[in-house]
């Protein structure tokens, strides 16, 4: 037999016998609660800076974060920007930009970039569906928690669709008139800026 065919067939064999042990004996169910967790502006240089801070130099290797074996993945934010002031003119994507919390937070809440200082929106500004209106429509209860403002950029982005981030009257108006079923959309809301909230 040639080296290509029995190389071919034995990678069919073993395909075959690890699906036969990936069988699960009863059903993966679905997970029940879903707690997405956002440190604004915690990007991978201030995480290693912190390491380093926090590091004991008495050993030869920098030890980990407590936080090291929770961070499974990434995400990065691209930043756009309009080419001038008229909301007329062309996107232009600025990879090596700053983005800031509306639209990287947006990206997170919907999936989709925009402008920087927009929330969720598209850049012409038609509203964009979040992952908390999704879950509210599924059935599933819905919060934002803050260590801000409920109105800050990053919690306002999944309950929110504004122009600009700074609109926090308006963001705070549509997180309770925003309903589903006779209900709002956000089931529990925690932070400061009570200020907004009359």
């Amino acid at each position: 037999m040639n080296k290509p065919l029995r190389t071919g067939l034995s990678v069919l064999v073993l395909l075959f016998f690890s699906a036969c042990s990936a069988t699960p004996e009863k059903p993966v169910e679905s997970p029940k609660n879903v707690i997405f967790m956002i440190g604004d502006g915690m990007g991978f240089a201030h995480v290693k800076a912190y390491r380093m801070y926090a590091d004991d130099l008495a050993t030869d290797i920098v030890e980990p974060l407590a936080i090291d074996p929770l961070l499974v993945g990434s995400v990065s934010t691209d930043s756009i920007r309009m080419l001038c002031d008229e909301p007329e003119t062309e996107c232009q994507r600025d990879p090596y930009g700053f983005t800031d919390s509306a639209s990287s937070a947006t990206a997170y809440a919907t999936g989709q970039d925009t402008l920087v200082g927009q929330l969720s929106v598209s850049p012409p500004g038609e509203t964009m569906a979040t992952i908390l209106e999704s879950a509210k429509m599924r059935g599933k209860s819905t919060g934002l928690v803050a260590t801000s403002s409920v109105t800050h950029a990053s919690p306002a982005a999944f309950g929110a669709h504004v122009q600009s981030r700074n609109n926090a009257s308006e963001i705070a108006n549509q997180y309770f008139d925003k309903q589903y079923n006779g209900e709002p959309m956000i089931d529990v809301l925690m932070g400061g800026g009570l200020n907004y909230m009359q």
